[in-house]
């Protein structure tokens, strides 16, 4: 599966340098961008992850239509005209990020078609009717994601919702792209200074807009690949992830080489003022090392800590020194993420280890949690902070801030209810206490059987040791409190191990 994944990868990389030849030129001007699209590390994950693959064949595919597009306007191919239907069909068949595949589409029409307006406007109707039929298609067979937080947006189902992230959204995406700090790569930080971030997002795009302004009027490939890049960040907004940018990096290279050449070049046309030309020519400093030495230095790293990061997925070392078998129930009273619980029984299994009946978590570790047991079955638990999913950490930068953020992305405040109750494979889960923002502060967990049942296998996280061990129960009427994370910014042995499961 994986070499199947480079397999794409490696065909979209050939498809990217020969759109950017077929557009650019056969310069040295595309070569360069087709070399930062090879060094972004953005497209690491999606071919990493077998998960992620369906992104990957519609890049492929929105690739093939943008050249079967190009050919059909300038050599009137009616083939390449059915051609390009064809791929922005399969394109949003591989994934619904497809539908990006149109800001090739569109911006060509827009700026490099020589047609008249109307002949322009005719050539975007078989395309606008595929989109079209594909999301009817896709609404009636029932799918998407309704409130499922702000890690995906559903622009068909939540249409205002989408509409009020857009402006955010989009300046994180395009600053994320163009400064090669993408907003999930700041996930570590604590919520003061994921403010500052956004500002610096803010700042940084303004400023770019603003030297790039000139040559967007003045040079028709600068526009061309500036309408790309913005016309596709567009439905990366449903999912804002770095992992989902590769529309949006076809379209920032070209513009990033295209507008470099511009402001190096003998005659480019742009002002000449030292208030502008100083200025312009920093930023494309800037994006060029960026993008280059820094890109191919994070493309080496990357694969070298992906795996490291992303053990915390797999994490065998909350459960490789706990005894268990096929019966054990493990109830873990809080875990530092909750991806980290959906993929023990997986790794379990691939570890050779017995795969435990059930894995529940109850809370999250990132917060002071006082755990008050009630009767012989039932625990409540209540957070310290405002709700179980805040972090209590005040650092600028820790781990435990990434856990919560990651949590976060994917809650909606609809999910929960006062005294709304979850029935879950032998036990019951109610909800006390909401927050000003809807979300659990106080829950009450009711098992089907007596908590000092042999089959139970009761853990609690350590951040002091940054693993799992033991939790004691405590007495009926009895209460305890579990710590919250550390004060330090990183245990970084200890975290290196606990993502490596112990080894």
């Amino acid at each position: 599966m994986h070499a199947h994944n480079i397999a794409w990868f490696t065909t979209i990389v050939f498809l990217a340098t020969v759109m950017y030849r077929k557009i650019i030129g056969p310069t040295w001007v595309a070569g360069l961008a087709a070399l930062m699209f090879v060094l972004d590390s953005n497209t690491y994950l999606p071919v990493m992850f077998v998960a992620n693959r369906g992104f990957i064949i519609a890049l492929c595919f929105g690739l093939l239509c943008f050249y079967a597009y190009h050919k059909w306007r300038t050599e009137n191919s009616t083939p390449a005209a059915l051609m390009s239907v064809l791929f922005l069909a399969l394109s949003l068949l591989s994934n619904e990020a497809g539908v990006s595949t149109f800001a090739f589409i569109l911006a060509y029409a827009l700026v490099l078609d020589n047609a008249s307006w109307p002949k322009r406007f005719l050539s975007l109707l078989p395309a606008i009717l595929t989109v079209v039929i594909w999301r009817i298609v896709y609404h009636s067979l029932g799918y998407g994601v309704f409130g499922f937080g702000e890690g995906y947006l559903d622009p068909g189902h939540e249409p205002l919702k989408f509409l009020v992230h857009l402006p955010v959204y989009m300046i994180a995406i395009i600053a994320g792209q163009l400064s090669s700090l993408p907003p999930d790569r700041m996930m570590g930080f604590n919520n003061h200074w994921l403010m500052n971030i956004f500002l610096f997002y803010v700042v940084f795009t303004a400023a770019a807009i603003l030297l790039l302004i000139p040559a967007v009027w003045k040079n028709r490939l600068v526009r061309f690949w500036f309408a790309v890049m913005i016309f596709a960040a567009i439905p990366v907004v449903a999912a804002p992830m770095s992992k989902n940018f590769g529309f949006v990096a076809i379209g920032a290279y070209g513009l990033i080489v295209v507008f470099a050449a511009s402001i190096f070049g003998k005659q480019s046309g742009l002002p000449g003022f030292s208030l502008y030309k100083y200025p312009a020519r920093i930023l494309c400093i800037m994006l060029l090392i960026a993008h280059i030495p820094l890109a191919a230095l994070s493309r080496y790293a990357t694969p070298k800590f992906a795996p490291v990061i992303l053990g915390i997925l797999a994490n065998p070392n909350g459960l490789s020194k706990i005894p268990l078998s096929d019966d054990s129930r493990v109830v873990i009273v809080n875990a530092p993420l909750q991806f980290s619980v959906c993929v023990m029984p997986f790794n379990a299994a691939y570890y050779g280890r017995a795969v435990p009946q059930s894995i529940h978590t109850l809370a999250f570790a990132y917060t002071v949690l006082e755990i008050k047991r009630i009767d012989d079955k039932t625990l409540v638990i209540t957070s310290k902070e405002t709700n179980i999913f805040t972090s209590a950490q005040s650092n600028v930068i820790h781990f435990s801030n990434f856990c919560a953020l990651a949590d976060r992305l994917f809650l909606s405040s609809r999910m929960f209810e006062k005294n709304r109750r979850f029935v879950l494979e032998g036990m019951t889960v109610e909800i006390l206490e909401l927050d000003d923002h809807h979300l659990p502060r106080k829950l009450a967990f009711t098992f089907d059987v007596p908590l000092e049942d042999n089959a139970f296998c009761w853990l609690q996280f350590n951040w002091k040791t940054f693993s799992y061990e033991p939790f004691n129960l405590p007495e009926p009427g009895e209460i305890v409190t579990t710590q919250g994370p550390s004060a330090n910014s990183f245990h970084f042995c200890k975290e290196m191990r606990f993502l490596l499961g112990g080894r």
